[in-house]
């Protein structure tokens, strides 16, 4: 990641100083230039990397998972415990 981003500043240096501040050859055509769309490739190339998980799954996925379990479950506990002593027991295991 760290190799990517660094590769991707100095490209983005060299776009800038060559579009932005004379580097460019005015015989050189803006539109279809390989520049811009190498750049555009090299930033959708670091959001791929950036957006990589450690685990096939987030804390959402846990979550989502843990309250389509639980929401079956929910009317039978009702019956036992009232709603407040649900929600305290709930936030004692969340905090």
């Amino acid at each position: 990641m760290e190799e990517c981003g660094a590769f991707g500043q100095r490209y983005a240096r060299e776009f800038d100083v060559k579009w932005f501040h004379g580097g460019a050859s005015s015989s050189e055509p803006l539109m279809g230039s390989a520049d811009i769309q190498s750049l555009a490739d090299l930033r959708n190339s670091f959001v791929f990397i950036r957006d990589i998980e450690l685990a096939p799954f987030t804390i959402k996925n846990v979550v989502s998972m843990a309250v389509t379990t639980l929401l079956p479950v929910a009317p039978l506990l009702l019956t036992m415990f009232s709603a407040e002593q649900l929600i305290e027991r709930v936030l004692k295991v969340l905090l």
